[in-house]
C-alpha cells in the first residue's frame, strides 16, 4: 500500500514537472518568436512626420519641389524598420507627379497576379484604399532584386497615387 501511494506522489510529480517543463517550452518559444520578430520588423505604425519618410519619399518630395510639382495629401504608414524596411505611402494624383514618381523610381509598367493586387487588408491602414479599375495602371522597379523596391498603383479614378516600398 505503501510502495502504491509512492508510486502515484512520484507520478504524480512526474506529471508536474512535464506539464511545467512543456509550458515553460512553449513560453521559451514565444520569447523567442516575439524577439525575433521585434529585430526583424522592428517599429510599424503610421509615420507623422515628413522628417521620418523613408529616404526615397524625401529625396521625391525634394525633387517636386525643386520642380515646382505639387506633392499634397501624403499619408504614410511604416510596416516595418527592422532588418526589412517596409513602408506604405499614398498621396493625391496629377500627371506631373505621376511623370515625377516614374523618372525617380524608374518604374516599368506592372501587371500583377490577382495575388499581388492592392487592396485593403487588417493590417493596412483605413487610408489604404485603392479601387482596382481598368482604367488604373500599377508599376513596378527592381521587384527580383535587392535595394530599394517599388510597386506603385496609379488609381485614376480617386486620382491617388499608392506605394508599397521595401528595402533589404
Amino acid at each position: 500500500m505503501q510502495n502504491e501511494l509512492r508510486n502515484n506522489q512520484l507520478l504524480g510529480c512526474l506529471g508536474l514537472v512535464l506539464f511545467v517543463g512543456f509550458v515553460g517550452g512553449l513560453f521559451f518559444l514565444w520569447v523567442t518568436d516575439s524577439a525575433f520578430e521585434s529585430i526583424y520588423r522592428g517599429g510599424s505604425g503610421p509615420v507623422e512626420s515628413s522628417e521620418d519618410w523613408p529616404r526615397p519619399l524625401k529625396a521625391l518630395a525634394a525633387s517636386a519641389e525643386e520642380s515646382g510639382v505639387e506633392m499634397s495629401n501624403v499619408f504614410v504608414h511604416c510596416l516595418g524598420n527592422g532588418l526589412v524596411i517596409e513602408y506604405l505611402w499614398r498621396m493625391d494624383s496629377n500627371s506631373q507627379l505621376m511623370e515625377l514618381v516614374t523618372q525617380e523610381f524608374n518604374l516599368k509598367p506592372y501587371a500583377p497576379s490577382n495575388d499581388g493586387r492592392f487592396r485593403s487588408q487588417s493590417w493596412t491602414p483605413e487610408w489604404w484604399d485603392p479601387h482596382d479599375e481598368s482604367t488604373n495602371a500599377y508599376f513596378c522597379a527592381n521587384l527580383d532584386g535587392l535595394g530599394d523596391r517599388f510597386v506603385v498603383f496609379h488609381d485614376k479614378s480617386k486620382q491617388k497615387i499608392f506605394v508599397h516600398y521595401i528595402l533589404d
